[in-house]
């Protein structure tokens, strides 16, 4: 029930001030003997004839606005807002005048009295929304300000916008009616962060390297915001490596054999990845290394050796001959022809299969009939003169 003082009356329309509830006997019908006053709080106030002790004014609820009841102060109670009929008795002539309608009008005495809720405010990088809920009955308006600006009006929810992120927002509501506002509720909440993943900057290049060159490329120098990275594409074996920022190393037999490699650079924070992809061809252009190895022998058909490197293919020229040793496992041999006895210049040449071409390198071969040991120990080959020149085979 809505309990009420009346503080004017216009025409027949009563305007009466919120109190709070109401606890009373319920009328349909009643009346109340009327005082002689001059308040305004009073149906007798201001009546189509003077009132005097012993008038009565009686009520009807004829539109059901629950509760209706006027005490013996002219004070009027209701359940809700309408209009009633209401006539006088006049104690004088003993006689009731005619009924009429009066309208019931709650109208405010007092700024809002009651509570408000703020609930939850939903919050992105530059909006937010809330639906704070006030407790009362006794407001017209809603309004927010929102740090420090002017009072907007609202209806149930409030949308914010173009706010700054990562940035602390306070604001508060109030409502209000036509005395005044009602005490502010504060509010307060912090916008999100805008993520901030990392950038690529400058696209990574692509290289062209050779065998065991040194490599040191600096990530940090084409990406930005990245707190780690990871590398995908270096094959087993490479001479290749991440190392926090870098890709550091030289390059190997490993790379070149997996060359062309796509090597795949994933630049990671907290708030995402980027990936960037770039091309390493890698090719062998360091010549085989030979070795081929002095001889001095009695055999006239000997076998001579050496080293190989990477080569696979070799040629031997010994005498004018012209030889193909089979390199295995960095090494090689080569049964020669038969050879007088005499001294020779045995050449080598080879290459790797990049076709990078070795240095030639050479070495003598001397094949003699007899190794005497010097006076300090060490052998001595000893020639013997020949009767035929040492461009014929000799064969013993």
């Amino acid at each position: 029930m809505t309990t009420v003082n009346v503080s004017s009356i216009s025409g027949r329309t009563v305007q009466v001030a919120y109190l709070g509830a109401y606890t009373g006997t319920v009328y349909a019908s009643a009346t109340m003997v009327s005082p002689i006053t001059d308040d305004p709080a009073s149906v007798a106030y201001q009546t189509t004839h003077p009132v005097v002790a012993g008038d009565i004014f009686e009520w009807d609820d004829v539109n059901g606005l629950g509760n209706l009841i006027v005490d013996s102060s002219g004070l009027v109670s209701a359940d809700s807002e309408g209009s009633f009929q209401g006539r006088w008795f006049d104690d004088g002539d003993q006689a009731y005048g005619d009924w009429e309608s009066y309208t019931f009008e709650v109208v405010a005495t007092l700024a809002p009295q009651g509570t408000w809720t703020i609930g939850t405010i939903t919050k992105g990088q530059t909006t937010a929304s809330l639906t704070p809920v006030y407790s009362g009955t006794d407001a017209d308006s809603y309004e927010y300000t929102l740090n420090g600006s002017a009072w907007i009006a609202f209806t149930g929810t409030i949308n914010l916008s173009a706010l700054e992120p990562e940035a602390s927002q306070y604001g508060a509501v109030r409502a209000a009616n036509s005395v005044g506002a009602g005490t502010p509720e504060s509010f307060s909440f912090m916008t999100e962060r805008v993520p901030a993943p990392p950038v690529l900057n400058t696209p990574l290049p692509d290289l062209n390297l050779g065998e065991q060159q040194a490599v040191n490329i600096d990530l940090d120098n084409y990406f930005s915001l990245a707190a780690s990275y990871v590398v995908a594409g270096l094959p087993a074996g490479s001479g290749l490596s991440l190392s926090g920022s870098t890709i550091t190393g030289t390059t190997n037999t490993n790379d070149t054999d997996a060359s062309p490699l796509t090597i795949t650079v994933t630049a990671t924070n907290s708030d995402g990845s980027i990936q960037d992809a770039f091309s390493v061809s890698v090719v062998d252009d360091t010549p085989p290394v030979l070795s081929i190895s002095p001889l001095t022998t009695l055999n006239t058909a000997p076998v001579v050796s050496g080293s190989s490197g990477d080569a696979i293919s070799l040629v031997l020229v010994v005498n004018g001959v012209t030889y193909n040793p089979v390199p295995s496992g960095g090494s090689w041999l080569q049964q020669l022809n038969e050879l007088p006895l005499n001294t020779y210049v045995m050449s080598l040449n080879g290459q790797d299969a990049s076709g990078n071409q070795a240095i030639e390198r050479k070495a003598l071969l001397k094949v003699v009939d007899e190794i005497v040991a010097s006076a300090g120990g060490l052998f001595q080959p000893l020639f013997r003169p020949l009767s035929r020149s040492v461009n014929n085979p000799m064969f013993r």
